[in-house]
């Protein structure tokens, strides 16, 4: 009887995957092919720009909430643009290490120059959920619940049930420099966003018009803002509609649009007689902020690793990064000559009787 220890180590997009076959039987008669326990361990180095000392983007004492911004770098030699949107209790301390852990609010923004900011807003009393900003430049309006961060349990995943509303994608009516939100009004499960009218794009025929003052349709205590008297243009959202906000027109919703290519979309559009608007006095929240992403220089370059165990060939594969729970051990970045390699790759076949 033959028992045969096989290790690979290879490099696969920038991923080290190692495995280690526990023991083999393929060289046994009658043994199906395919059953060969195996240990399969992916590793990988990722590298941070953290901004010393960290400051919050936003802060929103009364519910408990901070949000930091750092960086990861897809290229050693590149600043670091991939922007993280970290959420923290208040009183948590914001070094790397929390930063790292703790739930994040959006992974999506990429580059220098792209916009994030708070608007001003109002929600129904009683509302679980507060705004937490706008994002990118088609605007994506994140919503988080702020007991959600009371969970230890983090590793750098989403907030459990993060909520948002995207405004607007490359197929719509309107160029992305002229989505300006506003004003967000909200509860939970109802989302009503006004923006100045936007510049539309050119291949638009059927241009919708519908403007509406916000004053005129709620009731607000503090109504001294110039904006919420004047008109713009409204967008509505429930969780039946997918995370989309709908163009909100004074008429008949129209089904479908047609640009100047003759090509189809969905026209994400909602008759003003189909909304559910609140019936409660709302207070505005002044609590906003504007910025663009940043580049940041490398900082810190961390290892991590994961090893799970396959019953045989077909369970073996990519399974993506590791979470921060793999996260092996971490140190400050040094910058090195990039033509040469930080790891040396190299396969290994062991076989004895």
């Amino acid at each position: 009887m033959h028992k045969t220890t096989i290790i690979f180590k290879t490099k696969l997009g920038g991923m080290t995957t190692r495995v280690a076959l526990i023991s083999s039987c393929t060289l046994l008669a009658g043994c199906p092919p395919l059953i060969v326990p195996n240990l399969e361990t992916h590793g990988y180095d990722q590298i941070y720009s953290f901004p010393a000392p960290p400051r919050p983007w936003l802060t929103l004492e009364s519910d408990g909430v901070a949000l930091y911004q750092y960086q990861s770098c897809d290229k050693k030699g590149e600043l670091c643009s991939r922007q993280n949107i970290a959420a923290l209790k208040s009183a948590t301390s914001p070094n790397w290490k929390n930063l790292l852990e703790s739930y994040k609010i959006s992974q999506s923004l990429q580059g220098e120059g792209v916009p994030m900011y708070r608007p001003l807003s109002a929600y129904v009393p009683g509302t679980r959920y507060r705004l937490m900003g706008s994002f990118g430049y088609y605007p994506e309006i994140i919503f988080l619940d702020p007991e959600k961060l009371e969970n230890n349990d983090r590793n750098g995943w989403p907030v459990p049930d993060l909520r948002s509303v995207q405004i607007e994608d490359r197929n719509s009516l309107a160029q992305p420099d002229y989505i300006d939100v506003q004003l967000v009004i909200y509860d939970d499960d109802h989302r009503w966003i006004f923006i100045n009218t936007p510049k539309l794009n050119h291949d638009t025929l059927d241009r919708p018009t519908a403007e509406f003052v916000p004053s005129k349709l709620f009731h607000f205590e503090n109504a001294d803002d110039p904006r919420l008297n004047q008109p713009m243009e409204l967008f509505y959202s429930t969780p039946e509609m997918a995370s989309r906000g709908y163009r909100v027109v004074s008429g008949k919703a129209a089904e479908w649009r047609v640009d100047a290519y003759n090509m189809k979309f969905h026209a994400e559009q909602i008759g003003i007689a189909d909304i559910t608007f609140p019936s409660a006095p709302l207070k505005l929240d002044t609590r906003t902020t504007s910025s663009t992403t940043v580049a940041g220089n490398a900082t810190l370059l961390c290892h991590y690793s994961h090893t799970q165990f396959n019953l045989g060939w077909m369970d073996a594969g990519e399974r993506g990064g590791p979470s921060e729970a793999y996260r092996k051990r971490c140190e400050p970045f040094v910058a090195q000559d990039e033509t040469t390699s930080t790891q040396q790759y190299h396969s290994t076949v062991s076989l004895w009787k």
